[in-house]
């Protein structure tokens, strides 16, 4: 772990850009064009999400209306993918090398923010490493998402911050801020702790807080009030620790610490034990980064425990940091070896591993789901071609209109979510075949034609079949197809 924090106290620089020393300048070089070249080999040209198909299809119609809070990414999409456009790629494809490109800007800034905290050239590679080859990182870093763009922003925006570029830095945050609020939101108490141990002046302050305001406020005040009282907004997060808490009481409690705990190993796996002897290493040498992360951590980390779903709507603007915990630990325990070529031959194991976990527990798994839906969607199409109608999650649903129509809600396939016991049976009484899509493969001890589903209490679960049989338990469903994506042929009671 580095030793003691040592910050210069600087002026605004002359030039809007900061200047760092000439070897830094090549190693961020190189480090960007090596993450680039990394993320664009693992690039989706499929729909991983529903929220990816609402990306697409706003910035295929160029759409900055009806999904207000992503505004800012929808912007920047827009003017991405047709730059990219002469080149032939679709639209999934381009936002996936728009990610790509904010992701390897975030590595190059993980570097940046480890080296302003004192660590070392090889400690600062590591905490890239352990950041941008974790799961959610890398996967959100191919992908048509805000995710990965956002969380680029808002870690430039701390860096300039560190360094005295206070325009650079409001500019980045506002950016951020158009693009999702609650998120970016959550990372305010960084700057309040570095105001009062850096001690800026107050014409500091003006130049970050000016352009931030400068960029957010006015389409938000004018266009997008729902930034301010939606889901989505500002307060969004703060609303969901009322909101959830209720909902989430009626849940075992060890339920949802095991789905948090499991999403949380499948993305950091061997680097989580090396973050939390991190954060014990800083605590215990009062270290500035402590109490930042004191500050920055329970926020997300209650908000990702409510809604485990991945480690990405809060979270994920604090793996640079997590980074730099488990770079810190890291090097700290390898310092105990000796021999250096040893010393480094376990540092490359590490990093090796890592990588291999990240990719088959996380990216891999994803990008052949979201491959086996596309190539699902399109030949189930041209199946039935005597007309059907499919049920699935609002995610699924989304993505197989997408694939099938080009658009989102074409009626093809409808979302589960909205339909109760009536509208499930008005569906199946209208003499079309109704197929059931789940996310969730088929149990084996369930693969037998014809499933009744018995009666039982409302439960907590997540998939279709918990849908059918919390809404209509005496329905009955033929498994007419397996894998990743099972389909059922439901049918009314005889």
């Amino acid at each position: 772990m580095p030793g003691g924090l040592t910050f210069r106290s600087r002026r605004l620089p002359k030039s809007w850009f900061p200047r760092p020393a000439t070897a830094d300048t090549v190693v961020q070089i190189a480090l960007f064009m090596v993450v680039e070249l990394f993320l664009l080999l693992s690039v989706f040209h499929s729909l991983p999400s529903g929220d990816a198909a609402e990306n697409v299809y706003q910035v295929e119609h160029a759409d900055l209306v009806h999904r207000a809070p992503f505004v800012g990414y929808h912007a920047l999409g827009i003017v991405f993918t047709r730059c990219l456009r002469p080149l032939g790629l679709d639209t999934i494809t381009a936002l996936g090398v728009m990610s790509t490109l904010f992701g390897a800007l975030l590595a190059v800034f993980t570097y940046r923010l480890a080296r302003n905290f004192g660590f070392s050239l090889t400690p600062s590679l590591l905490a890239v490493a352990i950041s941008s080859l974790s799961g959610v990182c890398w996967f959100f870093g191919s992908i048509a998402d805000t995710y990965i763009v956002h969380t680029c922003l808002a870690v430039m925006s701390q860096v300039w911050f560190l360094e005295g570029s206070f325009l650079l830095s409001g500019a980045s945050f506002g950016t951020a801020m158009l693009i999702y609020p609650s998120s970016v939101g959550l990372t305010l108490p960084f700057y309040v702790i570095v105001v009062l141990w850096k001690r800026y002046r107050l014409r500091r302050l003006v130049a970050f807080v000016l352009p931030a305001a400068l960029i957010y406020v006015p389409p938000v005040a004018l266009l997008y009030r729902e930034y301010f009282r939606g889901r989505m907004g500002i307060l969004g997060a703060a609303t969901n620790l009322s909101g959830k808490v209720e909902a989430k009481a009626a849940l075992a409690g060890s339920w949802v610490l095991g789905r948090g705990m499991y999403y949380l190993i499948n993305s950091l796996h061997l680097a989580l034990p090396l973050i939390v002897a991190g954060f014990v290493l800083s605590v215990a040498r009062k270290q500035t980064m402590a109490l930042i992360l004191l500050l920055l951590l329970p926020l997300p980390l209650w908000n990702h425990f409510l809604q485990p779903i991945f480690t990405d709507s809060y979270l994920i603007t604090l793996y640079p940091w997590l980074g730099l915990l488990g770079s810190g630990a890291l090097w700290w325990m390898t310092g105990r070896i000796r021999r250096n070529r040893l010393r480094w031959a376990a540092l490359v194991l590490f990093v090796g591993v890592y990588a291999s976990l990240s990719f088959s527990w996380w990216v891999e798994p994803l990008r052949r789901r979201s491959d086996e839906l596309m190539s699902f969607a399109r030949t189930w199409t041209l199946r039935e071609t005597g007309g059907s109608r499919a049920i699935a999650t609002w995610s699924t649903a989304l993505r197989f209109n997408y694939y099938t129509t080009g658009t989102l809600r074409s009626g093809a396939c409808d979302y589960y979510e909205r339909m109760d016991r009536d509208s499930l049976a008005a569906c199946l009484a209208g003499g079309t075949p109704v197929f059931l899509v789940d996310e969730i493969p088929m149990d084996t001890r369930l693969k037998t034609g014809l499933v009744r589903w018995t009666e039982g209490r409302e439960r907590v679960g997540s998939g279709a079949r918990t849908w059918l049989e919390n809404v209509d338990p005496k329905c009955e469903a033929q498994l007419v197809r397996d894998g990743n994506f099972p389909v059922y042929r439901l049918r009314l009671p005889l």
